[in-house]
Parts: structure tokens; C-alpha cells; sequence
């Protein structure tokens, strides 16, 4: 266990969230070939509705072994606080957003340059 760790208030799983979708991809994916901007409005939603949580139970309530209610789960457990470490940094995936919205504009673009070259 490592103080960067996290504890679920509802099963008390200790270690790292994981990230969880309400929207499958393949709606987006769709939608982005065949109309782009229906497809780029799914893909918006879609990133503000994923949510972290426990891998155990899926609830969305873990919170740092180092805060005071962790520390109250852990006793209750019968384990300790380990001791510091430093934290990870952490992973941006927001370029991912960036890049899906660049390629589908660039796509667009694409389409409409061959429309109205055919005229």
C-alpha cells in the first residue's frame, strides 16, 4: 500500500481508480464518419460522462488514505497509514480530445474542398 493510495468508503478496496465510460465509442465513431459534427458534439459529451471509481465495486466515493476518514477506515481494518512517498505524476489524456477534434475538422475540410471541386 502506498500513501498515494486510495480507500473505498463502500467495500474498502485500497490502490488506484480506474476510469469508467457511460457511452461506448462506437456511437461516436459512427456518427463522427457519417455526419462530423454530431460526432464531435458525442465525443465532447462523452469525455465529460467518463467517472472515476473502485475497481471493486464501481462506486465512485474513494477518497486518500492520508485524509482523516481514510485513516478511520484503515483502524477500523486494523492497518496503518504507510509512510510518504511522492506521488506520480499525473497522466493528461485531454490531447487525445484535442487530436480527435483536429483530425475530424481536417476531415471536413477534405470533404468540402472535393464537394466543391466537383462543381
Amino acid at each position: 500500500m502506498q500513501r498515494t493510495d486510495l480507500i473505498c468508503e463502500k467495500c474498502g478496496f485500497i490502490g488506484q481508480p480506474r476510469q469508467f465510460e457511460k457511452l461506448p465509442p462506437i456511437g461516436g465513431c459512427l456518427l463522427l464518419f457519417l455526419f462530423i459534427i454530431p460526432g464531435i458534439i458525442y465525443f465532447m459529451f462523452k469525455s465529460s460522462s467518463d467517472w472515476w471509481g473502485c475497481p471493486s465495486c464501481q462506486a465512485p466515493n474513494m477518497i486518500p488514505v492520508t485524509s482523516f476518514r481514510g485513516g478511520e477506515l484503515l483502524t477500523a481494518r486494523g492497518m496503518t497509514v504507510p509512510p510518504a512517498v511522492p506521488a506520480p505524476a499525473p497522466v493528461k489524456t485531454s490531447w487525445q480530445l484535442k487530436l480527435l477534434i483536429a483530425a475530424a475538422l481536417l476531415f471536413g475540410v477534405l470533404v468540402l474542398l472535393v464537394v466543391s471541386m466537383s462543381y
